[in-house]
């Protein structure tokens, strides 16, 4: 939905408010909630990127990376013998 179309049904809306029934109470409210999660949505996403885009640095190739990765996982490490068992 694009902005023109937005502030026609805004306005469609202004009109019919001294008219407001609990369905057109109703109606505006799903476009308002629906307007801002749109932007909210956007806005974080839009963040997000800023943020992280180009922070990430790394000169290994990828097979060091998957190596890395394999090797910090519990799952993979040699069992230690606990003092406490039997």
């Amino acid at each position: 939905m694009n902005t023109l179309q937005l502030e026609a049904e805004r306005m469609e809306i202004i009109r019919e408010i001294t008219h407001c029934s609990e369905s057109m109470l109703n109606r505006v409210r799903a476009l308002l909630r629906a307007e801002k999660k749109q932007a909210t949505d956007k806005t974080l996403t839009q963040r997000m990127i800023a943020k992280y885009a180009g922070a990430w640095e790394d000169d290994r190739n990828a097979d060091d990376i998957i190596n890395d990765i394999y090797n910090s996982r519990l799952s993979h490490k040699e069992e230690t013998i606990s003092p406490f068992d039997k």
